[in-house]
């Protein structure tokens, strides 16, 4: 989303905006929280960031119109409180982060002097354009908006995709270790079962050197342990 927000904030410099910095911004309904990712141009882009919805008026404005469904708003950050909001910003925790890392790749952010700031809605928060003057064509920032939410629709898509995928592989490899576990008669078995443990691991993508079921014997010092090698024998 950080590579994303870069490059939308360079498109929308060749189209005429002196921006300071441009941001995805996702929203819940339900969380009083949000997460900000940031392309600031130049190559340099933030690492995501949480910021509360009641930090300053600013950010409650900029809520309450997503959370409402305006689908284009603005709102002026006057030089006479623009100070205030970056402190508030920068005293953040994750905020903080972000600048000590910024600082440490040779980066100072300073703010502006004044600022107006336009948000364009979507399904899961708002495009967030910083500007350093009146944006002559506002009214494409829906139209950027638009092509964000279906790009980024299709990704959570095929993440959740993903996500069942792999939901089903687990399901698969533990049938075949309840299933070795059940096959057995005696307890010398547990080797067997400790190699069936150790392939379906290696089929998840990890790596054990080794595989160990240790039975703890009650009240005793006592442990049994029932081991594979390394290659999972």
């Amino acid at each position: 989303l950080g590579e994303v927000a870069k490059v939308m904030f360079n498109q929308m410099k060749l189209l005429g905006g002196e921006l300071f910095a441009f941001g995805i911004v996702l929203c819940d309904k339900d969380e009083n929280v949000v997460e900000q990712w940031h392309g600031l141009g130049e190559g340099d882009m933030m690492t995501p960031f949480q910021v509360p919805v009641d930090l300053d008026y600013i950010h409650r404005y900029r809520y309450d119109q997503w959370k409402a469904g305006v689908e284009l708003f603005s709102i002026e950050i006057p030089s006479d409180y623009i100070a205030r909001h970056f402190e508030l910003m920068f005293a953040l925790p994750s905020v903080k982060m972000v600048m000590d890392d910024l600082k440490s790749k040779g980066i100072e952010l300073a703010h502006p002097s004044w600022e107006i700031d336009y948000g364009a809605s979507f399904r899961y928060g708002y495009l967030l354009v910083s500007s350093l003057q009146p944006y002559a064509e506002e009214k494409i920032f829906p139209r950027f908006a638009k092509v964000f939410e279906q790009a980024y629709t299709r990704f959570l898509d095929l993440q959740k995709a993903e996500a069942q995928t792999r939901e089903a592989q687990i399901e698969a490899a533990l049938e075949k270790v309840r299933s070795r576990t059940l096959a057995m008669q005696k307890s010398d078995e547990l080797a067997g079962t400790a190699a069936v443990l150790f392939q379906q691991l290696i089929s998840l993508g990890i790596e054990p050197n080794r595989l160990y079921i240790i039975l703890i014997k009650e009240n005793t010092a006592d442990m049994e342990a029932w081991v594979t090698d390394e290659d999972g024998s």
